[in-house]
């Protein structure tokens, strides 16, 4: 299942020739269509992304049903890490558990960037689990 599952947005011939013109990355061979080269992506910006893009329609939609959704994906990266075949659909799977976590950070004002500084890149370790 992928991030806009649910929501389709609307498709234009103007739409899909702005993003035709719109710059690529560096590598002409690369598919992206951002103005960065995804090596220098930042947590906060994929962040604001999913909220420009997604926002509106994720808090009408509301923390329980967005878990729910959230939960589907990380049961379809689980699926594919096991089955261990197809690299394509595992790196996937992870960006869409990215986005779905980014879209529940946005829905209950979380800096996601914000709360990872926090927890994992000061002076003391983390505790719990992770710290050990």
């Amino acid at each position: 299942m992928t991030r806009g599952a649910g929501v389709s947005p609307a498709r234009s011939p103007d739409r899909d020739q702005a993003r035709a013109r719109r710059p690529r990355h560096a590598n002409a061979s690369c598919p992206y269509h951002v103005d960065m080269d995804p090596r220098d992506l930042s947590l906060f910006s994929f962040q604001r992304h999913i909220s420009e893009r997604y926002e509106a329609t994720d808090r009408e939609r509301g923390t329980p049903k967005t878990w729910m959704w959230f939960t589907e994906e990380v049961g379809e990266l689980a699926r594919a890490l096991a089955r261990n075949k197809d690299r394509a659909n595992i790196e996937e799977e992870f960006a869409d558990v990215l986005a779905w976590l980014c879209t529940l950070a946005n829905i209950n004002d979380v800096d996601l960037a914000a709360a990872v500084a926090r927890k994992y890149l000061g002076e003391k370790p983390p505790q719990g689990v992770k710290g050990l």
